[in-house]
């Protein structure tokens, strides 16, 4: 987990985040795509407390918002007793390399060559469900 982020924008729980196009100094954004370089995923804490048999509401998912501090966990930074969970955008395999979808959700959804790998799916899941995930981040290439 890093210190000192904020965010630029509303950031929502398990979603990866980049500083690439923050304009401010320490301040992180949703990444829009696999193209752009991740600085890791947002966590999965809510800011507001939500209302157990409550749902839609508009707060929902809601980690932090513009000059928030947000918490972004990172490879190597995680105590071994703390679990990395992501948010999915599509349905993915136990063990696949994530990127981030191409909505600009910041949602994780299986990586395709060519793009940035933010985490590693510790096990299988649906789309639009938070699973435990494992942060590394590296270029997706081919191997001649």
């Amino acid at each position: 987990m890093s210190k000192g982020r904020y965010a630029q924008a509303t950031i929502n729980t398990g979603r990866v985040v980049t500083a690439v196009g923050a304009s401010a100094d320490f301040n992180v954004l949703t990444a829009a795509d696999g193209t752009v370089f991740p600085l890791g995923i947002s966590g999965h804490t809510d800011k507001y407390a939500q209302i157990e048999g409550y749902s839609g509401s508009a707060n929902a998912d809601i980690h932090a918002e513009a000059g928030d501090g947000v918490v972004v966990h990172t490879p190597g930074w995680l105590p071994e007793d703390q679990t990395v969970y992501g948010h999915l955008g599509g349905a993915v395999s136990r063990g696949v390399p994530l990127m981030a979808k191409s909505d600009g959700s910041g949602k994780l959804v299986t990586a395709t060559t060519g793009k940035w790998v933010v985490a590693v799916a510790d096990q299988a899941g649906a789309d639009d469900t938070m699973i435990p995930v494992t942060p590394m981040i590296f270029f997706l290439g081919t191997v001649s």
